[in-house]
């Protein structure tokens, strides 16, 4: 008689960066899309709440939903002016610990978003902010910080 193997666990880690150990069954897939618009040497970035971290544009999926019309509706209803989604420059996987006992597995699509060809891009609404590359850092956003550097 074979012993039972133990439950597979998984790290993920919270929004301070610690590791928590999480039971595989307690993890949840969670697809995301993220929009990189790089314009005058600055990357646009929005708040991540709760972190208070910056990231690129992201947009969840609905249910039955395609991460780059996720993406699309998501820029729509932020943005005054109309941007198209581009090719997808990156992706990656990453483990978040959203309680103690769950998580997600979230599978990160980075997009590049681009902007008409005479659309003006200095009208921003306050949640998001142009962030200058010059000045960026790894450890002041939740995440996208390779994308954006491969996007450049």
């Amino acid at each position: 008689m074979n012993p039972a193997s133990p439950p597979e666990r998984i790290t993920c880690f919270n929004l301070d960066g610690d590791p928590v150990l999480l039971l595989r069954e307690h993890i949840r897939y969670r697809p995301v899309a993220y929009g990189l618009l790089i314009h005058n040497d600055a990357v646009l970035l929005q708040k991540h709440q709760p972190s208070g971290r910056w990231q690129p544009l992201a947009a969840e999926l609905e249910p039955g939903q395609s991460l780059e019309l996720a993406l699309q509706h998501h820029v729509r209803a932020l943005l005054p002016r109309p941007l198209h989604i581009g090719p997808l420059l990156f992706a990656d996987t990453h483990y978040l610990a959203e309680t103690e006992y769950t998580g997600f597995q979230l599978a990160r699509h980075y997009y590049l978003l681009l902007p008409e060809p005479d659309g003006e891009l200095d009208e921003i609404p306050p949640q998001v902010c142009w962030q200058p590359l010059s000045q960026l850092s790894r450890a002041q956003l939740q995440c996208g910080y390779d994308a954006i550097i491969l996007a450049h």
